[in-house]
């Protein structure tokens, strides 16, 4: 009988450590995206809750100024949900967008994992699948009932569309959360 010589033990132990070092390095990067996944779609159902929330608050009789919304800051690792409503603040009128100290912050959401808010676009490249049109430093999306359309702010302009671009902590991957004036919102 003849046993393994250490040159064939050594030869094993470098394949198997090599195949170990590719698994670690793949399970990184699958988890790195599964995180950005789910965050992307965390930041999609923000958006459906300050709509919901829009539908759900009991109505002033004389008043029908209650709208909520979503805000973005450019390279941010946090958005906030936002009451925009008129009786809340009777020096103001519900504007559709977010007026920071004026407008009560419902909550305020941190993303987690590093990640960061890393552009606002408001336009999509059908053939490269990709958005154009970035550079924007806010974006609001804000619901006012009785209409179901949504109000698409950047700065004092207003939008049919907004792509918000997160980032993975490592920026290697990205994922786009596309609402459009007509309250459909997808995670692309």
């Amino acid at each position: 009988m003849r046993g393994f010589t250490v040159l064939e033990m050594l030869i094993v132990l470098g394949i198997i450590g090599l195949m170990t070092s590719v698994v670690i390095a793949q399970y990184r990067n699958f988890d790195s995206t599964t995180l950005l996944n789910n965050l992307a779609y965390e930041i999609a159902l923000d958006v459906r809750e300050a709509q919901v929330l829009t539908m759900s608050v009991s109505r002033n009789s004389d008043q029908d100024q209650d709208a909520y919304g979503i805000y973005f800051d450019d390279d941010t690792d946090s958005y906030i949900i936002f009451a925009d409503d008129q009786s809340l603040n009777p020096t103001e009128t519900a504007d559709g967008k977010y007026t920071e100290g004026v407008d009560p912050k419902i909550k305020t959401v941190v993303l987690q994992g590093g990640a960061r808010i890393s552009d606002i676009c408001h336009a999509w490249d059908s053939a490269n699948k990709k958005p154009i049109n970035c550079g924007l430093t806010t974006g609001t999306a804000s619901f006012k009932r009785p209409h179901l359309d949504t109000t698409l702010r950047h700065g004092g302009g207003l939008e049919n569309d907004l792509y918000i671009v997160v980032k993975s902590a490592r920026g290697t991957n990205t994922k786009v959360i596309h609402i459009n004036k007509s309250s459909r919102i997808e995670v692309l």
